[in-house]
């Protein structure tokens, strides 16, 4: 009887670690979520990444984007972000984000295969509270510099 009981419990924790696990990992989920980031006269239609799983994925494994598409990565903290290129197919440009304004951009980052295989992490200059992901060598063929505004539009919604 003793040994059922225990069975029993350790069946419930099991369970319940998996839920919490479950809720922590898709926590923040965007489902697809989709935004407008305007640098300038800029304008990119962007997927967000907010849950721990699609900040996480990222771009790795997606299609090549178009140039006027990105991903924003929006982060409920405002810390040092590290990203690496695991799982990505083409390289890009990753512009760091703060209060919105632009602290400093990532230029032709490569993926792994034109990297010799290795995938180095970037880190922001400084703590940042949202990443926008674009194609490589977009920024310089636009003119998106450091110091430059950034808004971010959800619907008709102004976010920063």
């Amino acid at each position: 009887m003793k040994r059922m009981m225990i069975s029993i419990l350790i069946f419930v924790i099991l369970v319940l670690a998996v839920i919490f696990y479950s809720i922590v990992v898709n926590w923040g989920e965007s489902g697809g979520q989709t935004a407008q980031v305007k640098i300038g006269e800029n304008v990119f239609n962007v997927e967000i990444a907010k849950s721990i799983r699609e900040l996480s994925k990222g771009l790795a494994g997606h299609a090549p984007l178009l140039d006027d598409q990105g991903m924003l990565f929006v982060f409920s903290w405002r810390g040092t972000q590290n990203f690496w290129m695991k799982g990505m197919e083409f390289p890009i440009d990753i512009i760091w984000i703060k209060d919105g304004q632009i602290l400093g951009i990532e230029k032709n980052v490569p993926p792994p295969g034109e990297n010799g295989g290795e995938t180095p992490t970037y880190s922001s200059p400084e703590p940042v509270d949202r990443v926008l992901e674009i194609n490589a060598g977009l920024s310089d063929k636009i003119g998106i510099n450091k110091g430059d505004k950034v808004e971010i539009l959800i619907g008709d919604k102004k976010e920063l």
